[in-house]
């Protein structure tokens, strides 16, 4: 089962209907939503979504950059929450942000595609305006 399914069966099985293509740009949407929502990225990550954008493969080392900087919002975040510091969840959103940039920089699967969405709709509230711009990427 795909985790995506707890937040939309419907949006599955349109993933499922839809070209590797499509889906690779519905994930490829997800992940800027989640980037949207969580806040600008440093340079670098920026850099890193652009290439995931423009469907070139990343680097060893961008690769890298990407696991090591969303472990460390992880971390802030389970640290912040422990204080009982409200910005806890701004840390949650861009290491969910990351991680959808991680799922969908693989992008070879129908699991690796719908993983990316599911982390990104993590990043925020707003399911609605995740699930537009999903659906707008698979027309």
């Amino acid at each position: 089962m795909l985790r995506l399914q707890s937040f939309s069966k419907t949006l599955v099985d349109e993933l499922r209907a839809s070209s590797a293509e499509k889906q690779r740009a519905a994930a490829v949407a997800a992940c800027g939503f989640a980037i949207s929502a969580a806040g600008p990225l440093k340079p670098e990550l920026a850099a890193i979504y652009e290439r995931v954008e423009a469907n070139i493969p990343l680097t060893l080392s961008e690769l890298a950059l990407l696991e090591t900087s969303k472990n460390e919002h992880d971390d802030r975040y389970f640290d912040l929450q422990d204080a009982g510091d409200p910005e806890h969840m701004k840390e949650f959103s861009i290491a969910r942000a990351l991680s959808a940039l991680q799922f969908a920089a693989k992008a070879d699967s129908l699991e690796s595609r719908s993983e990316a969405i599911y982390e990104a709709s993590c990043a925020s509230d707003d399911k609605e305006k995740l699930l537009r711009a999903v659906r707008q990427a698979l027309r």
